[in-house]
């Protein structure tokens, strides 16, 4: 813009850079450049001097001159590069005006000097011109490659997006595995004992049928009966320990598949997740403390909340206290105005303040090489934000050690239904 300025000067400011509409991008009168961007069509070179622009437009050569009664007019047709799409090349028009009043000034000793300042001011204004011209090919082909870009991140956040929901489905099938496995183990002890206790039964019943046969006595047949009462009591109460599993099994399973609202009781929803979670919590945890009122009901969705503790249960054994040194988990329930809050505090090595903030962040785990997802948490926070309309917090245990995990949940779930959110097990 100087260089063009300074020309502009020497030349009586008579240079025009032109686009191919006609518009001025430089001109003699500033209120012509760009009068475009204002919507101000008139201000065009081809109606102020039509037969000018005619011949300009009409000639095959790059550049030439127009002899008017007004003037002389030196022209050079600059053509932009290869277009990126194919396109129409975009050409500009750099024009130089000389007045028929500075040529007849001009002795014709320096007619030259004139032709040659003007033929300079024209390769001022062509290089100009090119520049703009690589520019906006440039230009050009930076948005296409942008728009390249942007598609190429779609499809990539597309196959993330695909990824993710794979992972969570597997998680989910994880998670059912799990709750599977641990309920298989808790049945195992009642019902092997059951099956001992109808063990020693048959035996004694087979010493009772040969003692009939030999005439039994009223002393050996109370004995039998006091030690068939003994093992059938036995057998009862340990099938009733299965009974009782797997009927927690069939309500959390059920809570699980269904976000169907209704009234349920803290405790019971606690009993129930903790009984079915034994298995997997007794080496790492030495003592689970609850502390929940009896009687505290919430209007809400149960499998969803049941999740949300199992999953900060399940993280607490997992991530706070160092392999072979098992730790204590207390769970706390309580009534806050209109809203339930449960705590979830371990006595573990806490978490580090630097990550504090990203525990939340899907993916995020610091046991990538034990086979952690990172899903258990931001599962945790996608449900109570999501689905039960509350908040999840992570603060530093008691005493300055460990981690205790806050819910607050409304004692009323929100009246909107709320979404399907996939299952995931901490890790």
């Amino acid at each position: 813009a100087p260089i063009l300025e300074a020309f502009a000067e020497s030349s009586g400011n008579h240079l025009s850079l032109l686009d191919e509409n006609g518009f001025w991008l430089h001109a003699p009168d500033e209120a012509d450049a760009f009068a475009f961007v204002r919507d101000e069509t008139t201000r065009r070179f081809d109606l102020r001097h039509p037969d000018v622009w005619a011949r300009m437009r009409a000639s095959a050569e790059e550049a030439g001159s127009v002899v008017r009664p007004e003037g002389l007019w030196t022209y050079r047709r600059v053509t932009g590069g290869a277009h990126p799409d194919g396109g129409t090349h975009p050409q500009w028009y750099a024009v130089s005006f000389v007045t028929n009043d500075r040529l007849a000034a001009e002795r014709v000793p320096s007619a030259g000097q004139v032709a040659g300042i003007a033929g300079i001011a024209l390769v001022a204004v062509s290089l100009f011109a090119a520049a703009l011209a690589r520019s906006r090919v440039d230009v050009e082909q930076a948005a296409i490659s942008l728009a390249r870009t942007n598609r190429e991140l779609a499809e990539a956040l597309e196959a993330l997006d695909a990824s993710q929901d794979e992972l969570l489905r597997q998680e989910k099938l994880s998670s059912l595995g799990l709750l599977v496995a641990g309920v298989a183990h808790e049945m195992n002890t009642p019902l092997g004992a059951a099956t001992l206790a109808v063990g020693a039964l048959q035996d004694q019943l087979g010493r009772l049928q040969e003692a009939y046969g030999r005439g039994i006595r009223r002393s050996e047949f109370e004995r039998f009966a006091a030690d068939q009462g003994e093992g059938l009591a036995l057998a009862h109460a340990n099938l009733e320990r299965v009974n009782a599993l797997i009927r927690r099994f069939k309500q959390v399973a059920a809570d699980r598949a269904s976000t169907d609202r209704q009234q349920f009781a803290v405790d019971e929803l606690i009993d129930d997740v903790l009984a079915l979670s034994g298995n997997t919590l007794k080496h790492a945890v030495s003592d689970i403390e609850r502390d929940i009122p009896v009687g505290l009901i919430v209007d809400g969705y149960p499998g969803p909340l049941g999740q949300v503790v199992e999953n900060l249960v399940r993280n607490a054994a997992i991530h706070a206290f160092p392999e072979g040194s098992p730790g204590t988990i207390s769970i706390r329930a309580r009534r806050t105005g209109q809203s339930l809050e449960l705590r979830v505090c371990d006595d573990g090595h806490g978490i580090a303040p630097e990550i504090r903030e990203r525990i939340w962040d899907p993916f995020f785990t610091t046991r990538r090489h034990d086979g952690g997802t990172g899903l258990g948490l931001y599962i945790c926070h996608q449900i109570v934000t999501v689905m039960l309309g509350g908040r999840i917090e992570a603060h530093t245990g008691e005493h300055g050690a460990g981690t205790c995990m806050v819910v607050t949940v409304p004692l009323t779930a929100p009246s909107d239904a709320p979404p399907a959110m996939p299952t995931a097990v901490a890790v």
